[in-house]
C-alpha cells in the first residue's frame, strides 16, 4: 500500500526488506509523518507502516479509511488484531524492543500473504523505539539474502523435505550442509536442543556420494559411561579387562568404515577422552584398549553439542586444539524463535504425522503457535502437537485447545504481561551479548585460519585449507548478519558487514591469484579483523555494564 501523491510529497519513508517464503519481498515502511491517504484493497503485497504512537491520533478521526483496533493486548498477536478488515487497521503496538517488533511484523506479513489479505497495517510505537528502529533501517545492513553461497538448484529437493522452512536462516543452513558434504574435513554442529543437529549431520552423510553407501554411526557421548567410552569407541582386545569378550570387540570408529561417525553431545567428554579423539583425528589411526597395533580408520567425523564450546575453551573445560581441529566447517542450527515464519510449515508437517485423517490446522491455530518462545525448538513443537491430538482427538483444532496444552506445559508467550518493558529490554540485551560473543568467536577463527598469511612461507597446503574453509567462515558471518538488531548498534553491525565482504573478496582471490590474496590480507583484511574485534569487545563491555 502507498500514500497518495500529496502525502508522499511530504512524508519521508525509511525502508527495510524482509524475505518471505519463496523469496517474495515484503516491505516494512517507517513513517514519521501522519498518514492520511491510505486506501485498502490495492493490488500488491501487504505492507506494515510503523509510525510514532502520537501519529495515530489524526488517523482515528478518519473512520471511513481507518479502523481503530486500540491497544494490542500482550497475549494477542498482530495477526489476530489486524487481519481481516476492509478498512486500514491501526493499533498501538505497545512493543518494548526492536527485535520483538521485527519478529511480530514479519509474522503478520507472512500470515497476510497466506490469507491473501493485501491490506496496509499501521502500527504505532513509542518514540524511543521508533527512533531506534528507524536509525537501524537507514543502514544498508543485509536483512534478506542468505548470501548465495551456492546456486539455488544445487540444493536437492530431498534436503528441503528434511529441513523444512523457507526463511533465510533455513535457506543458509541448507546451503552450508551442501558445502560440508563436498569436502572431507570434520564438521562441528552447534545448536540448542531440538534444532535438528542430527538431522543436519545425516543429510551431510546422505549428500556425500562416497560416504552414503557406508554406515552413519551415531554415538551419544553423554549416554556412555566414562569407563566404557574408550572401549566402545576404539574397541578392545581379548582379555583387555574383566568381563571382556573372549574374542574382543571392534570399536564403533572402525565399524563406521568409510562412512560417517557422528559424535553427539561432544561437550560432555572429559579432557582425557578429548585428547584421544584429537590424536585419532590427526593421525587417522586408533588403538584398541589392551592392543599394541594401530588401526587405520577412514570415516568422516561430525561432532555436535548444545553447549557453548568456545566458552568451554576459554574456561579450560575443552581443549582448544581439538576445538579448532573440528571447526574447519562449523554449522549452527537456528533456534525456532529466530525463524518464526517457518512454524506454520513445520506444524503442518508434524500434524500430518501425529494426527492422521484429522482436519488440517486452521490459520488461527498456526498464528497462536507463532506466539510462543519454544525453548525446546522443533522437538517441543512436535510434542505440543502430539498433546493437542491426544487431549482433543476429534474435530478441527481450536486456539483455546492450543492454549490449554500450553498451560499444562507452562509455556511462555513471546509477549507476556508478566514481563515488563524493563525485563523485555534486559532479555534483548542478553540476546545481543550472546550474538556478539558468537561474532567474536567467528572472527577469532578467521584469524587462526589466515594466520599463515602473515608469513612469506605460505604453502600449497595452506591455500588448499583456505579454499575448503573460507566459504564456511563467510557463511557463519552471513548467518549472524541475518539478525542485524542483535548487534545492538549500527557501528558494530557495519564493521561485521565490512569484514564479511572482505572475507568474500579474499575467498575469490585465493582461487585465482594467491599472491594477491596474501597482499590483500596484509594490507586490508588484517586491519578489518582487528577493527571488528575491538568494536565488538567495546560493545560487549557496554552491554555488560547495562546488564550489571
Amino acid at each position: 500500500m502507498r500514500p497518495d501523491t500529496a502525502d508522499s510529497a511530504t512524508a519521508r519513508a525509511l525502508r527495510c526488506t524482509l524475505v518471505a517464503p519463496g523469496s517474495h519481498q515484503l516491505a516494512i515502511t517507517f513513517w514519521d509523518r501522519p498518514l492520511t491517504g491510505l486506501t485498502a484493497g490495492a493490488a500488491g503485497a501487504p505492507a506494515a507502516f510503523i509510525i510514532p504512537v502520537a501519529g495515530l491520533a489524526p488517523l482515528r478521526e478518519l473512520g471511513t479509511v481507518f479502523v481503530d483496533r486500540g491497544r494490542k493486548h500482550a497475549a494477542k498477536s498482530l495477526s489476530e488484531v489486524l487481519l481481516g478488515h476492509e478498512r486500514v487497521p491501526i493499533v498501538d503496538g505497545r512493543f518494548a524492543v526492536a527485535g520483538q517488533l521485527e519478529r511480530s511484523v514479519r509474522t503478520l506479513l507472512e500470515n497476510a500473504r497466506r490469507e491473501s489479505d493485501r491490506n496496509a497495517y499501521v502500527i504505532g510505537v513509542a518514540d524511543r523505539l521508533f527512533t531506534d528502529i528507524a536509525r537501524k533501517a537507514r543502514s544498508d545492513s543485509p536483512r534478506s539474502a542468505s548470501g548465495g553461497l551456492i546456486e539455488p538448484d544445487e540444493v536437492p529437493p530431498s534436503l528441503c523435505e528434511k529441513l523444512i522452512g523457507d526463511s533465510p536462516e533455513m535457506d543458509l543452513l541448507r546451503q552450508m550442509i551442501v558445502l560440508a558434504s563436498r569436502h572431507e574435513e570434520p564438521v562441528l554442529i552447534l545448536g540448542d536442543t531440538g534444532t535438528g543437529k542430527e538431522v543436519a549431520a545425516r543429510q551431510i552423510h546422505e549428500l556425500d556420494p562416497a560416504r552414503k553407501p557406508w554406515t552413519f554411526m551415531a554415538i551419544n557421548c553423554s549416554a556412555i559411561s566414562p569407563e566404557l567410552f574408550e572401549s566402545e569407541l576404539f574397541g578392545y582386545e581379548p582379555g583387555a579387562f574383566t568381563g571382556a569378550r573372549p574374542k574382543g570387540k571392534p570399536g564403533l570408529w572402525s565399524v563406521a568404515g568409510h562412512g560417517t561417525l557422528f559424535l553427539d553431545e561432544l561437550g560432555d567428554l572429559s579432557r582425557p577422552h578429548q585428547a584421544k579423539i584429537l590424536r585419532a583425528l590427526e593421525t587417522n589411526k586408533i588403538r584398541a584398549v589392551g592392543g599394541i597395533k594401530e588401526i587405520d580408520v577412514h570415516c568422516r567425523v561430525i561432532a555436535a553439542t548444545n553447549r557453548d564450546l568456545y566458552a568451554m575453551v576459554q574456561s579450560g573445560e575443552f581443549r582448544e586444539d581439538l576445538y579448532y581441529r573440528l571447526r574447519p566447517c562449523l554449522i549452527r542450527t537456528p533456534r525456532l524463535r529466530d525463524h518464526l515464519q517457518d512454524i506454520a510449515a513445520l506444524a503442518e508437517f508434524f500434524w500430518e504425522s501425529v494426527a492422521v485423517k484429522r482436519p488440517p490446522l486452521p490459520v488461527a491455530v498456526l498464528t497462536a503457535l507463532q506466539g510462543y518462545r519454544w525453548p525446546g525448538n522443533a522437538r517441543e513443537l512436535r510434542a505440543v502437537l502430539v498433546g493437542l491430538a491426544t487431549m482433543f482427538p476429534k474435530g478441527t483444532p481450536r486456539v483455546e485447545q492450543v492454549r490449554a496444552v500450553f498451560q499444562l506445559q507452562s509455556a511462555t508467550p513471546l509477549s507476556d504481561d508478566r514481563l515488563g518493558a524493563a525485563d523485555d529490554a534486559r532479555m534483548h540485551r542478553g540476546e545481543c551479548l550472546r550474538h556478539l560473543r558468537r561474532a567474536d568467536e567467528v572472527i577469532r577463527a578467521c584469524k587462526v585460519l589466515l594466520r599463515p598469511f602473515a608469513s612469506h612461507k605460505t604453502t600449497d597446503e595452506c591455500f588448499r585449507q583456505l579454499r575448503s574453509t573460507l566459504a564456511h567462515r563467510v557463511a557463519e558471518l552471513r548467518m549472524l548478519l541475518l539478525q542485524p538488531m542483535l548487534f545492538h548498534t549500527i557501528p558494530t553491525l557495519d564493521v561485521v558487514t565490512r569484514l564479511s565482504g572482505g572475507l568474500a573478496t579474499i575467498q575469490s582471490l585465493v582461487d585465482h591469484d594467491p599472491a594477491e590474496a596474501q597482499r590483500y590480507w596484509k594490507k586490508n583484511l588484517s586491519v578489518e579483523v582487528t577493527s571488528a574485534q575491538t568494536t565488538i569487545m567495546n560493545e560487549v563491555e557496554r552491554l555488560l555494564k547495562k546488564i550489571g
